[in-house]
Parts: C-alpha cells; sequence; structure tokens
C-alpha cells in the first residue's frame, strides 16, 4: 500500500497561495472575507486542534462555507503525474491530508480530477496528524502497512512519514519554490508564471505563453472598442493570431485581415511627400530598393481600395506610430480608428489622428521579439497586382518557428483558461516585463538564436550605423531607430563608441 497527500500533490488548485481561494470568494461577497477568513481559522485552531470547516465559519457569521467549497472544487485540477501513478492500480492507494474538509468533500474532489473510488482519511476526523507520525499509524491499523508516502509538505508529509517507517517521497509545491515571479495581482496568473517557470517545455512554447495574455486579453480590448457599424481591420503579419482570435474564439462579425506592409505600401510612403514617412522607407529599404518602390502607387491604391475599409473603421496593430494608419487616411482620404498595443511617445506624424493604445505605460521594450511572437507564419508581402497580393519567400526558419507559436497561442483551451483570469492591464505588463527584463537561462539561449539577432533587417531597424555615427551623426541615427533601446545596448558595447552614450536623451 502507498499513500498520497491531497492538496498540491495529487491535486493542483489553478492559484497561486492556498489562501488565494478566499480571495476568490471575497471577489464574489466583498466584506473583506480573506482577511477575515484567515483570522476565523487561526481562532478556531487556537481553541481546537482538530478544527472543521464548520468551526472556522463559527467566527465567520453571515458567510456561507457552501462557497467556499464551490470556489475550491471550481479550481482545482489532477497533478498528471500523481493521476499517472495512482491510474496504474488504484486499489494499491490511499489518500492522507491534514486538512478542515471532511473526508466526504475531498473524495468528491479528487473523483472530479480523475482519481476513482478514493479511500481518503483526514486528520480532522480521525483526530490526529501527519506531522506527528500518528495519522499514518492510525491509517495503517486500518488498510495494512504503507511503505511509501507521497508529499509536498517536508515537516508532516516528508518527517511524519519518516518517523514510522514509512519511505518518503518529496514532491515540492510550487509556492514553496524559490522561484522569480512577475509582480501580477491575479493569483491565478500568477500560479500560471510559477508553472511557466518550473515547466519543462521547450524555450519557444514557454516564450508563446508568457505572451499569450497580452495577445488575448488586446484582442478582447480591441472588440469591446467597436461601436456600430464599424468593421475592424487586422494589420498582417503581426495581426495574425488577433485576427483569427477574434474570428474563431469570440466569434466577432465583419473582421478582416488586411495584407499591407511598409514594403508593399511603400510607393504611397515615398509619394506622400512627409519626411516622417519618407525617412520610414529609409530605414526599411536599400537604396535600389527605394528607387525602384518609387512606383506602383496605383496598385496600391486599387488593393486598398478594394478591401473595403471605411471612413470609421477600425484599424489594428502591433504600434508604434501610426504610419500604415496615415498613408490610408491621406490617400483614400477617410479617418480611421488607430488601436495599439503601444505607441510612441511622440506620434511619428505631426497630423492628428485618432489612435489608442491597450497598455498603459511603455512596457515594450524589445520591440523585435514581440514582433518575431506575434508574426504569422505567411511570407513577406512585397507588393500588389491590382487585388492580388505578390509575396517575396521568408526565412524558412522564421516561418517554423511562427508556426508553432500560433499553433501555442490559438489554442482554444489555453484561451479559456486565461479568459477566466479576469486580467487587467497591469497583469498584462508585469508579465511583459518580467520576460523582457529577467528571462532564464534557456529563455537567453533562444534569444540569442541567429533567426533574432544576426539579420539585416534587424540591423537596418536599430540604424546602428558605425560609419554614419562616427562623421556626426550620432543624434539623427538614433532618432530614426526602430528600437532605440537596443540601439543604445550596441553603443554601450562599442569600445570606440560607448563614451557617445550620454549624448543620447535620457
Amino acid at each position: 500500500m502507498e499513500s498520497l497527500d491531497v492538496f498540491d500533490t495529487a491535486i493542483f488548485r489553478d492559484v497561486y497561495q492556498p489562501t488565494d481561494i478566499f480571495k476568490l470568494v471575497e471577489g464574489k461577497v466583498g466584506r473583506d472575507f480573506a482577511r477575515k477568513r484567515i483570522e476565523a481559522e487561526k481562532k478556531a485552531a487556537s481553541i481546537q486542534r482538530f478544527y472543521t470547516l464548520k468551526d472556522i465559519y463559527k467566527y465567520l457569521i453571515g458567510f456561507n462555507p457552501e462557497l467556499e467549497v464551490e470556489t475550491e472544487f471550481n479550481h482545482i485540477y489532477p497533478n498528471p503525474e500523481i493521476l499517472e501513478l495512482y491510474n496504474k492500480n488504484p486499489k494499491s492507494f490511499v489518500f492522507i491530508s491534514d486538512m478542515y474538509l471532511p473526508s466526504s468533500t475531498i473524495s468528491k474532489m479528487l473523483e472530479k480530477c480523475g482519481y476513482q473510488n478514493p479511500k481518503v482519511f483526514v486528520s480532522c476526523e480521525e483526530r490526529c496528524n501527519k506531522g506527528s507520525g500518528t495519522l499514518f499509524e492510525n491509517v495503517q491499523r486500518k488498510v495494512g502497512k504503507i511503505t511509501c508516502h507521497y508529499g509536498d509538505n517536508y515537516k508532516s508529509d516528508i518527517e511524519g512519514a519518516h518517523k514510522v517507517g514509512i519511505t518518503p517521497v518529496f514532491k515540492q509545491a510550487l509556492h514553496k519554490m524559490n522561484l522569480n515571479l512577475p509582480s501580477v495581482k491575479s493569483p491565478l496568473l500568477k500560479k500560471y508564471a510559477a508553472a511557466l517557470e518550473t515547466s519543462k517545455e521547450r524555450p519557444l512554447t514557454k516564450l508563446a505563453k508568457w505572451y499569450a495574455p497580452l495577445i488575448y486579453n488586446f484582442t478582447k480590448w480591441v472588440i469591446s472598442k467597436r461601436k456600430e457599424g464599424q468593421a475592424i481591420y487586422f494589420l498582417s503579419r503581426d495581426m495574425f493570431m488577433p485576427y483569427l482570435i477574434a474570428k474563431q474564439f469570440l466569434k466577432e462579425r465583419d473582421v478582416h485581415y488586411l495584407y499591407c506592409s511598409r514594403r508593399s505600401l511603400a510607393p504611397l510612403f515615398i509619394a506622400s511627400k512627409e519626411k516622417p514617412l519618407i525617412d520610414k522607407m529609409h530605414i526599411v529599404l536599400t537604396d535600389d530598393e527605394y528607387r525602384q518602390k518609387s512606383k506602383g502607387t496605383e496598385d496600391c491604391l486599387t488593393y486598398l481600395k478594394g478591401s473595403g475599409i471605411k471612413n470609421g473603421d477600425i484599424l489594428v496593430d502591433i504600434g508604434y506610430s501610426g504610419s500604415t494608419q496615415r498613408i490610408i487616411e491621406k490617400f483614400l482620404n477617410i479617418k480611421l480608428k488607430g488601436l495599439y498595443i503601444q505607441l510612441d511617445q511622440v506620434p511619428m506624424s505631426q497630423v492628428k489622428m485618432d489612435m489608442e493604445m491597450y497598455l498603459k505605460r511603455y512596457a515594450l521594450v524589445y520591440r523585435f521579439l514581440a514582433e518575431f511572437i506575434f508574426t504569422s507564419p505567411e511570407d513577406c508581402i512585397e507588393e500588389y497586382r491590382g487585388q492580388s497580393v505578390v509575396v517575396k519567400p521568408d526565412n524558412n526558419q522564421r516561418k517554423e518557428y511562427a508556426r508553432h507559436i500560433n499553433s501555442i497561442i490559438l489554442d482554444e483551451k489555453l484561451f479559456k483558461r486565461i479568459d477566466r483570469m479576469n486580467l487587467s492591464v497591469f497583469d498584462v505588463e508585469q508579465m511583459l516585463i518580467h520576460i523582457q527584463n529577467y528571462p532564464s537561462y534557456e529563455m537567453m539561449e533562444l534569444f540569442n538564436e541567429p533567426i533574432l539577432t544576426n539579420r539585416t533587417k534587424m540591423e537596418r531597424g536599430i540604424n546602428f550605423d558605425k560609419k554614419s555615427i562616427l562623421r556626426g551623426n550620432l543624434l539623427d541615427c538614433y532618432k530614426k531607430s526602430y528600437a532605440r533601446p537596443l540601439f543604445k545596448k550596441m553603443l554601450e558595447r562599442d569600445p570606440e563608441l560607448s563614451s557617445l552614450i550620454k549624448l543620447l536623451p535620457q
């Protein structure tokens, strides 16, 4: 016979700390429930050693204990490792818990998590506990010799089992590990982050899951901004996943995918005669490409007019200056509502546009990393032939990575799990800040792969042109940089130029 601890061993909660369940109850009943619930348990424990849930609620007048039990039921799931072990021979296992809930309630919880016909023994009914070894001895008198016990509490599960000659197996609980976690408010998101931190999944999968809360909640925010009669146009390629989430998961109508890029719209950028827009092209295009792209305005206009986008519609993109919105408005003579994850502090154009950003602060620092996560497995959109889109083959490794990221994020189960967290923008920002500033070693290895670091496109986007800087154009190069934090890092690491960092705006 072998024995299993229940909570944090056989059963997991989807909140980080066990007491976070009380916070979820407080969300329904208010009245400072979480604090009162913790104090009530302390009072019950001071009066009798083996107290029950009923004993605790004697000090919580006006609150219903069934709501707490219901909340527990709604936030539990099995530990797959332990469930697999149990299912090999269910009759050879018993469950032993130091707990105030009755065995009948815990049995129902275990059954919900897939443990069929569990035999449960709890301290509040047996009037003894694991830490002293007496609960183990009492259970052995009823079921026979226990050879091995699995548990997460070192004192009660490990030392207690050892006292009576049972071999203990330590299963450290997530909330007791020394983890570096984001400072989120949502207890469900904190558990999600902790599970990611300790996951053995490949780094690319973990990175996708770090960004999933941002992608889902940004998409929901976009939908919430829609007014009657407005169509929503998600820009390729960065808005591929938000578009599919809106269409497939949220079942939204009148949402469209607009095949546009700075390269495909380059003829309009050049024809605009607006210096900020033209400067963008000098970053995106080589001199030869710039000359070639001076033609083709009619094809661009034919595609845009055929898309159906009209005055007052919503245009959605990752950011950062609204240049594509500006081009569409200028050449179609319409006004749009631009919704972005993040905008630059000073818009690229001085022309007033209706633009709004989802994040409340500038949390998206490494833009190329975000664009790498958001992008679709499509080829580059190069130009138009009437209503047809002409593409240029993209890097095969990037497309393979994009397919994997899309397969992880475009998962309705993951969407529903994150959706029920009811996250604030603050929580999403904290996830972003954490993964950008405190990446694990395995994540750093992913960040340093050639696909993310040694690309001509990225170097051009950073605009770290050493020759131009040496000719006296430091500030001009910096202002045109598409990734200023990376520009600064490259400047700091250059032995010839590092002293110039003080000349850049703080």
